[in-house]
């Protein structure tokens, strides 16, 4: 019987749910005591000792193990945090796609187009920041005009801005 407090419960059926939940409760702690138990005695087989608070002061918070293995001892070695193999969840955060399409030609396409204008907007930001005078930057880039730090070009009146950023138009 899952354990279900409820205010209008009669007083058996609420000492027969605290009665389950102490069980569940006291399981749950001896499986503990025994997970803790055999882990102590496999430290203590292998040779290994606790670190204690001296030690854990001298390490730096920016080393970890250098691979899984090492936290359980197979290895020795440390190496600083960026250079850690990446978690399961790094290949999720570097995932930002500029681009998707199902058609494989409009995606040819647009990777070419989007290509073409990095190369324009790398190149007017370099000469932006050398100092050159009257530098206009591609269709699309909206930041520096809006801090009014450089001109843009126009789009074209009576054009629609993604079949022109696709060049379709």
């Amino acid at each position: 019987m899952p354990y279900r407090p409820h205010a209008l419960r009669a007083e058996a059926k609420q000492a027969e749910a605290d009665r389950l939940m102490r069980e569940i409760l006291e399981g749950a702690l001896a499986e503990v005591e025994a997970q803790e138990a055999a882990g102590m005695e496999a430290r203590r087989s292998s040779g290994r000792k606790v670190l204690g608070l001296s030690g854990l002061a001298r390490q730096s918070p920016l080393r970890r193990p250098s691979s899984a293995h090492a936290s359980r001892g197979e290895d020795t070695g440390l190496t600083s945090a960026p250079a850690l193999a990446p978690s399961r969840y790094d290949a999720f955060r570097r995932i930002k796609p500029a681009l998707v399409a199902r058609c494989t030609a409009l995606m040819k396409t647009a990777a070419r187009v989007l290509k073409t204008w990095r190369n324009a907007y790398r190149q007017a930001r370099t000469e932006l920041q050398q100092g050159l005078k009257y530098i206009c930057m591609p269709v699309g880039t909206w930041w520096l005009k809006a801090q009014r730090l450089a001109r843009c070009e126009a789009l074209p009146e009576g054009s629609d801005p993604v079949a022109l950023c696709l060049q379709l138009a």
